[in-house]
């Protein structure tokens, strides 16, 4: 039996038995049902019936195209009108004062110790490095980087002798003068390996302590 002549002959049970009003007319129950009441629906609509009662009708849609269309060469490498835009901000965070900030302070003489004591005590260790019983880095501090630098290395070359000297260096006499705040020569006479020798240095204030800036040796 096809599925059209089910659906008529259940139509024809239904309408039959709602005509007659008997209480004893067959009537249609479960699938039979749902499908004479399917197609009563589609008949006073006038919808033809499918073999997918009861669905929407498919739909056939193209596929979307998701790719990027493709970039014209002279749009690749022309040169906007605009110019170049950075993406993130510029910020130069260095500015002209960061020296004055993170730099050594100069210092006035107000805010230093006694340059003659201080003159001493650097005399006695200089002499001290670069007979080689000191050891340079300690003097690190006091010193400017090309003085230190000198010192460093004429430490190295006492540090390789093999005959230690006779007796140990000594500051004799040193004399301290200030030509300008925050600003101390010294002089001193110091014996250096059996010789008596002249020692000259130049100090500034820096971060409140007396730093040699400039170093000779006769």
């Amino acid at each position: 039996m096809s599925a059209r002549t089910a659906v008529s002959g259940a139509t024809a049970l239904v309408a039959t038995g709602q005509a007659a009003g008997d209480a004893t007319a067959p009537v249609a129950t479960g699938r039979a049902a749902r499908t004479a009441r399917t197609a009563g629906a589609r008949a006073a609509t006038g919808t033809p019936a499918t073999a997918g009662a009861g669905q929407p009708p498919l739909r056939i849609l193209p596929i979307p195209q998701t790719a990027p269309p493709p970039l014209d060469r002279d749009e690749v490498f022309s040169t906007p009108a605009t110019g170049y835009v950075q993406a993130a901000l510029a910020v130069d965070f260095r500015t002209p004062d960061d020296d004055d900030y993170f730099d050594r302070q100069p210092t006035t003489s107000r805010d230093l110790p006694d340059p003659h004591a201080v003159a001493t005590e650097l005399a006695q260790a200089l002499v001290e490095v670069m007979a080689g019983t000191r050891p340079a880095p300690q003097l690190v501090r006091w010193t400017a980087p090309d003085v230190y630098a000198v010192l460093a290395r004429r430490s190295l070359v006492a540090a390789r002798r093999t005959l230690p000297a006779a007796r140990r260096p000594i500051v004799r006499r040193v004399r301290v003068s200030e030509p300008a705040a925050g600003v101390a020569e010294a002089c001193a006479v110091v014996i250096h390996h059996d010789r008596v020798r002249a020692l000259a240095m130049r100090m500034v204030g820096l971060d409140r302590r007396w730093v040699i800036t400039d170093l000779s040796v006769g």
